[in-house]
């Protein structure tokens, strides 16, 4: 990451892009903290967070356990470009990567608020989902919720 965050050392700068996937619930611990406050002050540009903000996790709602609002501005405070999407919209998560490809002068989070379970009646918004996995019967059900089907294929 230092030779990313470094001008002095250009000519040694990657061509690589860094993406990162996590969840609201990894906010609760110091090491993620520290993990963007280093990132923020380090400008380090190439890389992305993508942040699932789905609200939940094991033990309940986020905010009710350790709240996180407001989020946005936290994570600008600490000198991150922050774009707010659908994340449940693979349209907006496509545009949203573009645009933080061509950030220039920061590290970029793109909070994408989702639904949990989002399509399946029983499990939309339920934390107790969260961990959980579902019988065969209720697997099956939450594919036909979906407008899926199984096949012997």
């Amino acid at each position: 990451m230092n030779v990313i965050a470094n001008p002095k050392r250009k000519k040694l700068l990657p061509t690589w892009h860094t993406w990162c996937l996590c969840s609201d619930g990894e906010l609760d611990e110091g090491q993620t903290w520290e993990a963007i406050l280093f990132a923020g002050k380090r400008k380090l540009r190439e890389l992305t967070v993508f942040l699932d903000r789905n609200n939940i996790q094991i033990d309940g709602n986020t905010e009710q356990i350790m709240p996180l609002e407001p989020l946005a501005k936290k994570l600008r405070a600490f000198n991150w470009h922050v774009i707010e999407i659908d994340g449940n919209n693979i349209r907006e998560v496509i545009a949203a990567a573009k645009r933080a490809r061509q950030m220039a002068t920061a590290p970029t989070m793109i909070v994408c608020h989702t639904i949990p379970g989002k399509g399946v009646p029983y499990m939309e918004n339920n934390f107790e989902w969260h961990g959980k996995t579902p019988t065969h019967a209720e697997a099956l059900n939450a594919i036909q919720s979906l407008g899926g089907r199984i096949t012997k294929d």
